[in-house]
This record gives structure tokens, C-alpha cells and sequence, in this order.
């Protein structure tokens, strides 16, 4: 991505997808309060090199699976 252009929708669900199909690692991580509650997302940690935090909501409606992006930002915990 080109720097300082903010990404579209379309360039961050492409940018997942390749991460995905590159085997990049993914921490199971339970949603809601008590954990669980809503379900279990899937985070992706500093994919890009600049400390970018990607939370994945993967569902199974019987038919096909749907990843919903639920957060995509720069971490709060930068280093």
C-alpha cells in the first residue's frame, strides 16, 4: 500500500486473504464478557511490519464459512 493512503475495504480484506493463504499465524481469542460469550475471534499480530492489529470473526452458517473483519488498526501496543 501506498504510505500515508489510507486502505480500502476492498485492499484490506485482499491484504487478510494473503496473509491467510501465506500461513501467517493467527491467536484463537475469546470474544465478550465472560471470554466466549460472543463467540471466538482470530487476531493477527503485526502482519505488515508496522505493528498493524487485525481481529477476524470466522462463522460457519452450514453452508459457507464468513470471516467478518471486526477491527483492523495500528496496535495499541507499539514497541
Amino acid at each position: 500500500r501506498t504510505l500515508g493512503k489510507t486502505p480500502s475495504e476492498f485492499e484490506i480484506v485482499e491484504f487478510i486473504l494473503t496473509r491467510l493463504k501465506e500461513g501467517f499465524r493467527m491467536i484463537r481469542t475469546p470474544m465478550g464478557e465472560p471470554p466466549g460469550s460472543r463467540g471466538i475471534a482470530w487476531v493477527m499480530n503485526n502482519p505488515d511490519g508496522n505493528q498493524t492489529y487485525i481481529k477476524l470473526k470466522i462463522e460457519a452458517d452450514g453452508i459457507f464459512d464468513v470471516a467478518w473483519v471486526v477491527s483492523c488498526h495500528t496496535s495499541k501496543h507499539q514497541k
